[in-house]
């Protein structure tokens, strides 16, 4: 027998068991970083909800007066300068909000689409301690493209579009955020009323 014939045929096996081996070594390298990976994330998804209902039962908004300070046009649609007097009624302070507005859509503002303003001096306000008051501003488009005068008074009549507004607190403690969902502040049923002028 040729001794090169029984070489290949001894050296085929042996290459072909470690591609086998190097492939499982591999998979599992990969397997175990996925599974460690969501471990951490369960971890911490369990850690927050831990803050939550350790933290959040203390926490407590009040929204009122709402009223629009503007009615502008901008790129053919119509925006109103909404502002909300919040207050702090919880225990900890606010260190920021959710806040997500229903027209004809559902929008979640960013936090360069709204601003949370001190009572007295209209200074930003971040964040609000524990009793505090706060005016919420933000634009949002509105149906109407005109405002109603009545006794010496503005306002956007009904059916101006603005059909729901949340606003879900988020406090901070030891350095975390924790997002109370289950405090959310809900105003609702607003396209059937209307909204003063400021």
């Amino acid at each position: 027998m040729d001794r090169s014939n029984i070489m290949k045929k001894a050296i085929s096996p042996l290459i072909s068991w470690i591609l086998i081996v190097g492939m499982v070594i591999t998979v599992g390298s990969m397997v175990s970083v996925y599974l460690i990976n969501q471990a951490r994330e369960q971890a911490g998804t369990f850690e927050s909800s831990q803050y939550q209902n350790l933290y959040c039962p203390e926490v407590a908004l009040d929204a009122q007066q709402l009223c629009y300070e503007t009615l502008t046009e901008i790129s053919g649609d119509n925006y109103a300068k909404i502002k909300l007097k919040l207050k702090n009624r919880g225990a900890y302070s606010l260190h920021d909000i959710k806040l997500i507005v229903k027209s004809d859509t559902l929008k979640t503002l960013t936090e360069e689409e709204y601003g949370l303003f001190d009572i007295n001096d209209d200074s930003e306000s971040f964040p609000i301690s524990p009793g505090s008051l706060a005016y919420l501003k933000f634009n949002v488009k509105v149906d109407k493209d005109e405002e109603q005068y009545v006794n010496g008074n503005y306002y956007l009549p009904s059916g101006h579009g603005i059909k729901e507004i949340s606003i879900t607190p988020t406090i901070n403690i030891e350095d975390n955020n924790i997002i109370c969902n289950q405090k959310v502040f809900i105003l609702k049923n607003l396209e059937n009323s209307n909204i003063d002028h400021c």
